[in-house]
């Protein structure tokens, strides 16, 4: 029983959680910035492509799908443009375990460690 109320519970946090992300796109979310996200989503291989990137970069699958369906469910983002995005973000965290297994563990990244988190303190 304390498993059920426990799984109701979490399943309340996350929708009023979803509520709340929704309620900050649509505030935060501009007309230039919507029109662009349509724009680099309005085919499929452009969704695909932009999906995998972000991915990519942000190294979170389940962050982008919940954004995805922000945008979806505000409305800022067709639903078929939204399906693809999530194809390329499925592809997108692949691209890790690639890194891995081309490169392997003989990368070090020391030498140039430094100079990336500057870069990143910059940006």
């Amino acid at each position: 029983m304390n498993s059920v109320l426990t799984m109701i519970a979490g399943l309340g946090l996350f929708l009023f959680a979803m509520q709340l992300v929704e309620q900050a796109v649509q505030t935060l979310f501009s007309e230039r910035a919507s029109h662009w996200l349509q724009r680099s989503t309005n085919t499929t291989l452009k969704g695909v492509v932009a999906g995998a990137l972000i991915t990519a970069v942000m190294q979170s699958s389940s962050l982008v799908g919940l954004l995805v369906l922000a945008f979806v469910s505000v409305g800022i983002l067709p639903l078929r443009h939204a399906m693809a995005v999530m194809l390329g973000a499925n592809l997108g965290t692949t691209v890790t375990g690639w890194l891995v297994t081309l490169l392997g563990f003989k990368l070090s990244l020391s030498a140039v460690s430094l100079p990336l988190a500057g870069a990143g303190a910059l940006c």
